[in-house]
C-alpha cells in the first residue's frame, strides 16, 4: 500500500472516530479531569473547591496534559487532547487493522463498526471516544500496543501497554493481563514458541506504570481498615454500581452485549473453519499468512480472556448479595472495564477478516450477506453522528444533569463576574459543570467524588447532610432534595459555616428565607453568611 493511501484511509478513520466523540464541550469526565489539571498548575482556580482539593488520583495526566491550561482556555484545552488522540487512535487502528489483514480499505471498515458497537453495545459504561481525560490518552497506547502486538514485537508492546498503565493504571493494567494470558494460550496452542525476548521487557513497563499506580496505592494512606472499608462500601455500593455491580446494569444494557458476546462466538468458530480450509487446500502458507493468523489467534484469544474477567467480576456482583464486605474491596476494580471495549474491537476486526476469507474463497453468498451487515454497524453509526451534529444539543454534562442550559449558562455568567473569586457555592446534587462555567469552587456535588479514602468519606457525609431531609413516611427514614429547596435556612446557613460556602444555588420555583442576589426562570442566587 502506497503511502498517499494509508494517509487516506488513516484520515478517514480519524473522521469516523471525530463524529463518534465530537459532543460539545464539557463532555463526559472533562469538567471533572480538566478541572483538576487546572488546579494544580494553578491554585487560584476554584481555591475553596472541596473536591479539586483532594489528592489527585491521575497525575501523569495532570503533570503531562494540565500545563496547557496555563496557555489556553479549558475548552479550547479539551479539544486539543480530543483531537490529537483520536488522530492517534485512528493512526494506530490502520496500522492494528493491516497487521490482522492487510487489504485496503478494511481498516475503514472496521473502524466504524468498533466506534458503532462500542456506542451501542457496551454493558457497564465505558467509552473510548469521549470527553478528554486520563484514559483517552491510555487508550492511544492500548491501540499502539495490541499493534505491537499483532505484529509480533512482543517486547515492545510490554513497554507501550506500561505507558498505557501509567497515565491508568486500570485501562492499562486489565489489557496487560489480558494480553499476557493471550500470549501464553497462543503458545500452549503451539501457534507461537515462547522466547524469552518475548517477555522480558515486563518488568520494564510494570516500572514505567509505578507513576499510575503508586498515588493509587496511597489514596488508602493513615486510614484504618475500617475507614477503608466504608469508603469502599460507598464506592462500589452507593457511587459507582452502574459501573461496578452487574445487577445494577441496566437490562437493556446487559442483552445487548450478550448478543455481541454471542456474534463474536460466531466469529470465532467461522475462522476456525477457514484455518481447517486453508490447511486443507494448503493455501498462504507463507510468513505473511503465518503472521496473520497469530495476529488472528491472539485477537481471539484477547477478546475470550476479556469475557472471561468479565465473568469473575459477575461471579463477584453476586457474591456480594449475600457477601457484601468480603467482596467489596474486589469490585472496585472495574471487571467489565476491559470487555466494554475489547469485544467491539475484537469483533470488528475479526468480522472483516471473515468477510475477507470469504472473499478469497468465493463463498459468494455468505461474503455478500457479511458485507452487507457490516457496512450497516458502519453506516448507522456515521447516520446517527452526523445527525446529532445536523442538530446540535448542550453538552451531555449539562442534559444528564436535568438542567436548562441556557439558563444554567445565564447564572453561571452572574456568579463569574459577580461574586468573589474564592466564593464556595452549594449547587443543586446532580449540576456537574458548575466550576467550569462559573469558576468557582463547590462545597460538594454528587459527580466530583474524591479517590483518597479520607476524602470519599467526607464526600458520603457531605452529601448525606446536604442533600437529604427527614421524611418518616420513607423506609429509609429520608428523601434526596436534590436542588436543597426544602431545607430550612438555618440548616443551610449551619452547613454554609461548616464546610465554607457563603452562597447557595437553587432552584426558582421554591423560594429560601434568604436574601436574594440573582435570579432567572430556573435559578436563584441566595447570600448564606451574614457578611
Amino acid at each position: 500500500m502506497n503511502a498517499k493511501n494509508r494517509w487516506l484511509e488513516i484520515l478517514l478513520i480519524f473522521v469516523l472516530f471525530f463524529l463518534e466523540g465530537a459532543y460539545l464541550v464539557p463532555d463526559v469526565n472533562e469538567a471533572h479531569y480538566l478541572g483538576k489539571a487546572a488546579r494544580f498548575w494553578n491554585e487560584s482556580y476554584a481555591p475553596g473547591d472541596f473536591f479539586l482539593s483532594t489528592p489527585d488520583a491521575h497525575g501523569v495526566f495532570v503533570w503531562t496534559f494540565g500545563w496547557l491550561t496555563q496557555f489556553f482556555s479549558l475548552p479550547v484545552c479539551a479539544w486539543i487532547g480530543r483531537v490529537v488522540c483520536w488522530f492517534a487512535m485512528a493512526f494506530f487502528w490502520q496500522r492494528l487493522s493491516w497487521n490482522v489483514f492487510p487489504r485496503q480499505w478494511f481498516a475503514v471498515l472496521s473502524a466504524g463498526m468498533f466506534a458503532f458497537l462500542q456506542s451501542y453495545c457496551q454493558m457497564a459504561g465505558e467509552w473510548v471516544f469521549g470527553g478528554m481525560e486520563a484514559k483517552t490518552i491510555a487508550y492511544v497506547f492500548v491501540f499502539w500496543g495490541l499493534e505491537r502486538i499483532t505484529a509480533q514485537k512482543w517486547g515492545q508492546a510490554w513497554i507501550v501497554l506500561g505507558i498505557a498503565s501509567m497515565f491508568h493504571v486500570l485501562v492499562g493494567g486489565w489489557t496487560v493481563l489480558a494480553a499476557l494470558l493471550a500470549y501464553f494460550l497462543c503458545v500452549l496452542k503451539k501457534q507461537i514458541a515462547f522466547r524469552w525476548q518475548d517477555v522480558w521487557t515486563l518488568p520494564i513497563g510494570g516500572l514505567l506504570a509505578l507513576p499510575g499506580l503508586i498515588p493509587s496505592l496511597l489514596l488508602n494512606h493513615g486510614t484504618t481498615p475500617d475507614v477503608v472499608k466504608a469508603a469502599e462500601r460507598v464506592y462500589v455500593y452507593f457511587r459507582l454500581p452502574h459501573h461496578l455491580l452487574f445487577q445494577a446494569f441496566p437490562s437493556v444494557f446487559v442483552w445487548r452485549f450478550f448478543a455481541l458476546v454471542i456474534a463474536f462466538g460466531a466469529v470465532f468458530v467461522i475462522l476456525c473453519w477457514f484455518t481447517r480450509y486453508t490447511k486443507k487446500l494448503n493455501r498462504d502458507q507463507n510468513d505473511e499468512s503465518k503472521r496473520i493468523n497469530v495476529g488472528c489467534s491472539f485477537l481471539l484469544h484477547f477478546g475470550a480472556t476479556a469475557q472471561i474477567i468479565a465473568a469473575i467480576g459477575i461471579i463477584l456482583s453476586f457474591w456480594s448479595a449475600s457477601y457484601p464486605n468480603d467482596c467489596v474491596g474486589l469490585l472496585r476494580f472495574y471487571w467489565f472495564r476491559l470487555s466494554d471495549v475489547a469485544i467491539p474491537l475484537t469483533f470488528s476486526l475479526l468480522a472483516c477478516l471473515v468477510i475477507y476469507c470469504a472473499k478469497l474463497y468465493r463463498f459468494t453468498h455468505f461474503y455478500i450477506i457479511a458485507l452487507c451487515l457490516c457496512l450497516f454497524c458502519g453506516a448507522a453509526g456515521v447516520y446517527k453522528n452526523v445527525y446529532r451534529l445536523a442538530h446540535p444539543v448542550p453538552p451531555r454534562q449539562c442534559h444528564m444533569a436535568g438542567i436548562n442550559y441556557y439558563q444554567w449558562i445565564d447564572v453561571c455568567s452572574w456568579i463569574d463576574k459577580n461574586t468573589p473569586q474564592d466564593a464556595v457555592f452549594f449547587v443543586p446534587k446532580m449540576t456537574r459543570t458548575f466550576t467550569w462555567y462559573s469558576h468557582r469552587g463547590t462545597g460538594v456535588n454528587w459527580k466530583d467524588v474524591p479517590q483518597n479514602t479520607a476524602g470519599l468519606i467526607e464526600w458520603y457525609s457531605r452529601i448525606m447532610y446536604l442533600y437529604t431531609v427527614e421524611d418518616e413516611s420513607s423506609p429509609s427514614g429520608f428523601v434526596w432534595d436534590d436542588s436543597m429547596a426544602r431545607q430550612s435556612p438555618n440548616k443551610l446557613k449551619r452547613m454554609g459555616k461548616e464546610y465554607g460556602a457563603g452562597y447557595l444555588v437553587t432552584n426558582a420555583r421554591t423560594p429560601i428565607a434568604l436574601p436574594v442576589l440573582y435570579q432567572n426562570r430556573q435559578f436563584t442566587v441566595y447570600k448564606l453568611s451574614e457578611e
